[in-house]
């Protein structure tokens, strides 16, 4: 989804971190491609237990330091608003949801689906933070069956 200017500017719109008229420009698609992989690296550290990559830690900071974040506070509560404009504004949102998920604890629910074939990140909602797959029943069971099949052709041998 994020192929091009148009629809990087489609998906920030469409999930809220920007309007109609943000400005994006083709430069901006490898901004956030570099951060779209950035929090994958960090999910699927939640996934795996590892540690944090440190590459990954320094693209997000690296845009955090582009659009400062401050708390605005109101009748209805407390938001963070971002500075700065366009795509990195945008972003800067985003980096906004992360941070407030790792302060809050709910980032540890979310991870990357074991599947090497796909590796979307979903919410694990299981009690135990035990959720492997995006769609149990589907990767979960091609992964299940892979195994089982690679487990199969070592005992025949």
């Amino acid at each position: 989804q994020l192929g091009d200017a148009r629809e990087l500017g489609h998906w920030l719109t469409a999930h809220g971190l920007a309007t109609a008229d943000t400005l994006v420009l083709p430069s901006d698609v490898r901004v956030a491609i570099e951060v779209r992989e950035a929090l994958r690296a960090l999910i699927l550290a939640n996934t795996t237990g590892d540690e944090r990559p440190t590459a990954a830690l320094e693209v997000l900071s690296r845009l955090g330091a582009q659009a400062p974040v401050h708390p605005t506070f109101d009748v209805a509560g407390v938001r963070l608003e971002c500075d700065g404009q366009g795509v990195v504004r945008a972003l800067s949102r985003l980096l906004a949801i992360v941070a407030v998920a790792m302060i809050d604890g709910s980032w540890a629910h979310l991870k990357a689906c074991r599947s090497e074939a796909c590796r979307s990140a979903f919410y694990d909602a299981t009690r135990n933070h035990s959720g492997q797959w995006c769609t149990p029943a589907l990767c979960g069971v091609r992964e299940r069956a892979r195994t089982f099949r690679a487990r199969h052709r070592r005992t025949r041998r």
